[in-house]
């Protein structure tokens, strides 16, 4: 099962990358995400949901050059196993780039379609816009 989103976003693939590339700080613009920080291990990062979950999740790859992340979960409260994430920054001129945002998992029970429609409305929409927005969080 897969869920993605993307969205064209107005600042350079150079400023968008800057904020997604600090793995453990993404509470600073992510409006779902009210507290992160670095995890009990070599690159992993602890989350607080703004519905109070608490989420680990371990980095994969952290590609600068390509502007490219991996992750995937590792504690969670959602109905999924073998989850992947990968978030990519693709320049689409001088102060323009494309966000694509897209996961790989596979549900424990039902069809996913439930999982799916919360990844793809409740994380990745609000992020990238928040990324559009350009302006961290307090």
């Amino acid at each position: 099962m897969e869920a993605r989103a993307h969205r064209a976003i107005d600042r350079s693939a150079d400023s968008v990358w800057a904020d997604v590339a600090d793995f453990a700080a993404i509470a600073s613009w992510h409006p779902a995400i009210t507290d992160s920080g670095p995890g009990p291990g070599p690159a992993t990062r602890q989350l607080r949901t703004s519905d109070g979950h608490s989420i680990t999740e371990h980095l994969l790859v952290n590609d600068s050059e390509a502007r490219i992340q991996e992750y995937v979960l590792v504690s969670h409260p959602f109905p999924v196993t073998d989850y992947r994430a990968r978030i990519e920054v693709r320049p689409t001129g001088t102060q323009r780039c494309e966000v694509h945002w897209s996961a790989s998992f596979r549900p424990t029970a039902g069809d996913g379609g439930a999982e799916r429609a919360m990844f793809e409305n409740e994380i990745f929409r609000p992020g990238l816009d928040a990324l559009a927005e350009g302006t961290a969080l307090d």
